[in-house]
């Protein structure tokens, strides 16, 4: 068994899949001075977690977290408190067999308490999901369209000018991230919601584009300051129980500004136009249509980096 290497924390918008997680947690909020109600809307997870480093066949990391998805600002409220533990490990990491000799398996268990302030219900929850992860750190058009850990073409203008051979870098050299950047995720899953006894399957992908990245890095330098995403995050029944639980396709779209804390480690915060269409089973969202304006934050303190 491998030592504990490091010590992690993490804010990001949910624990369930490896898409979720990547993405920036959500907070908007208003404060009116005559007699309407305060209101707000909160998307985010705090995990405090270990991470265990093995070469030979898998590496994992343990965390426990607490969630909140609660929006007062959609005619079906929502309002849910979750808490658990997750277990993460990656398997053949060092495998040579067929796609194994350049992806490896990345998988999340997560066991939680969920409890739904508006339906007034409360259970367990029990996730298992997985998805591809290039080794190596990927960096072709392959890597990038399966993980968001992942940007093509990479960051040309500044390796250029970090480049030793080059003594005088030409400021006015064009590369193709200068105009367009992009990643994406995507996850396959199955969850146990315990109080419906409702089995359920799970498809996610997201994909994120990232327009005229190099050009504003000559400027601000900074790196996929302007970012396009959309996403689909499909859920369907196996067990065929019934439920009043909104199972299906939720639709997510979205346009903003990202502003960079720290560049190496990746610590944003942002401000986004985002659009949902669908619901969400796990977090108590009901189906509807809405969309709003929010302020976004992820943030990732590793201390092996």
């Amino acid at each position: 068994m491998g030592q504990a290497q490091d010590l992690k924390f993490q804010v990001g918008q949910s624990i369930d899949n490896e898409t979720t997680k990547n993405k920036a947690a959500t907070i908007i909020a208003s404060f009116p001075r005559d007699s309407v109600s305060n209101s707000h809307s909160i998307q985010g997870f705090l995990e405090l977690g270990l991470n265990f480093p093995d070469n030979t066949i898998k590496s994992y990391s343990i965390s426990a977290f607490v969630e909140k998805h609660s929006n007062t600002l959609i005619s079906k409220r929502q309002d849910v408190t979750q808490f658990g533990g997750q277990l993460t490990f990656h398997l053949w990491e060092k495998s040579q067999f067929f796609l194994l000799k350049k992806y490896k398996v990345r998988f999340l268990g997560t066991a939680r308490y969920s409890h739904d302030h508006i339906a007034e219900t409360d259970g367990g929850q029990y996730l298992l999901h997985f998805n591809l992860a290039p080794k190596l750190g990927g960096g072709n058009f392959g890597d990038a369209f399966l993980n968001i850990e992942n940007i093509y073409p990479g960051d040309e203008y500044k390796n250029y000018q970090n480049d030793p051979n080059n003594e005088n870098p030409d400021p006015k050299k064009r590369f193709p991230s200068d105009f367009i950047q992009f990643s994406s995720s995507h996850t396959f899953g199955v969850e146990y919601i315990s109080n419906e006894e409702l089995l359920l399957g799970n498809l996610a992908y997201t994909v994120n584009i990232y327009p005229l990245s190099g050009l504003l890095y000559r400027t601000f330098e900074q790196y996929r300051m302007l970012q396009f995403s959309f996403g689909i995050d499909n859920r369907f029944n196996i067990n065929s129980q019934n439920t009043e639980l909104f199972i299906g396709s939720l639709l997510t779209a979205s346009a903003g500004v990202n502003f960079l804390i720290n560049a190496e480690k990746g610590y944003q915060l942002g401000l986004a136009y985002s659009y949902q269409e669908g619901g969400h089973a796990l977090q108590g969202l009901s189906d509807q249509v809405f969309s709003q304006l929010v302020l976004t934050a992820r943030l990732v303190l590793d201390n092996s980096k």
